[in-house]
């Protein structure tokens, strides 16, 4: 998703919406589309661009606040992980865990595991059904 992240200069709305409309014209070749960021239910539903495409399935990776701010504090400096920034981001993760299910702790599993999780999560909803042959 950081490849647009320009666009969110107009407006973090506008980046949504382009993002649903990127998801919807990859729709109209018969193909899904999986965002890797931080989205809420709640910022995509009213957008422009939401009816172009078919349900939106969300997940959660997470860790423990203490890992979170280590992750954050490992960051370098010029991504501004402050400590006020940390405990919005933390405050944010109780947030989400009330909001999206699945979720996926990241402390326990590693890259390969969550990777692998996911994708047993994720492919059924990909694939859609055969249809029936009478």
């Amino acid at each position: 998703m950081d490849l647009t992240l320009h666009i969110a200069a107009l407006g973090w709305e506008t980046w949504r919406n382009t993002w649903l409309q990127i998801a919807g014209a990859i729709a109209l070749n018969g193909r899904s589309t999986v965002l890797c960021g931080t989205l809420t239910p709640g910022q995509l539903a009213d957008l422009p661009a939401r009816g172009l495409i078919g349900p939106i399935h969300f997940c959660l990776l997470d860790a423990p606040h203490d890992v979170i701010a280590s992750r954050l504090r490992d960051r370098p400096p010029w991504r501004g992980s402050t400590e006020k920034f940390i405990h919005a981001q933390q405050a944010f993760a109780i947030e989400l865990r009330a909001q999206i299910k699945p979720q996926f702790d990241t402390s326990i599993l590693d890259i390969g595991g969550t990777a692998a999780a996911i994708a047993s999560w994720i492919n059924p909803l990909l694939d859609p059904p055969s249809p029936s042959h009478n």
